[in-house]
């Protein structure tokens, strides 16, 4: 049955579930063992109320042990909850249709009917609120950091942030080793060759 309050865990909304789903289950085991008989002609209309008899005693006896699972407060009792009140939802509503077709007034079917309804919709119910919640956890989840094995291109390490910066500092600096390099290279010559040469001239 229609399970409450959005804000809850799924355990306790299971739980809250469990008692709908209990007196649900004994009123189709009680129309199912006690109240009705199974039928004896083989036209639409008893072929109708044969499936609405096995539908009653099989499908309580599902929806009781689905009852137990959901008063537990396992959360997966919600989709199968709504996996076999739907079932049953849909079997009534068939049955109602054949019963209506095959001559057999319109008091049952309209009941049949009715009923499947309610079933059909408080299976919807309980199975969209576990699959929107299921949904909504494992997408919280943090994601796993996946290693990066590809290989990496070579760089060239990084320049200082005031040289990167300033163009002109790099120029300088450059100037200031190549004037470096030209005092302390000696020429080809020698020194004493250098100095003849200078006073010669």
């Amino acid at each position: 049955m229609e399970a409450p309050g959005n804000n809850r865990s799924l355990g306790t909304v299971a739980r809250q579930a469990g008692a709908s789903a209990a007196v649900g289950a004994a009123l189709l085991l009680y129309f199912g063992f006690v109240q009705l008989a199974a039928p004896a002609d083989n036209d639409l209309f008893s072929q109708s109320w044969w499936l609405l008899y096995h539908t009653l005693r099989v499908g309580g006896i599902g929806l009781a042990l689905v009852s137990v699972w959901l008063w537990i407060g396992h959360a997966p009792a919600l989709l199968a909850d709504g996996i076999v009140s739907g079932i049953i939802g849909a079997l009534l509503i068939l049955t109602g249709i054949g019963m209506l077709v095959g001559g057999g007034g319109l008091t049952q079917p309209l009941i049949n009917v009715l009923c499947g309804g309610m079933f059909v919709s408080a299976a919807s119910h309980n199975a969209r609120l576990y699959l929107h919640r299921h949904t909504e956890r494992t997408s919280h989840q943090p994601a796993l950091l996946v290693p990066d094995d590809r290989p990496q291109s070579s760089k060239s390490p990084p320049l200082d942030d005031n040289r990167a910066q300033n163009p002109a500092a790099i120029d300088a600096e450059g100037q200031q080793r190549r004037d470096a390099a030209a005092v302390e290279e000696p020429p080809p010559e020698g020194y004493l060759a250098s100095l003849a040469k200078k006073r010669n001239g």
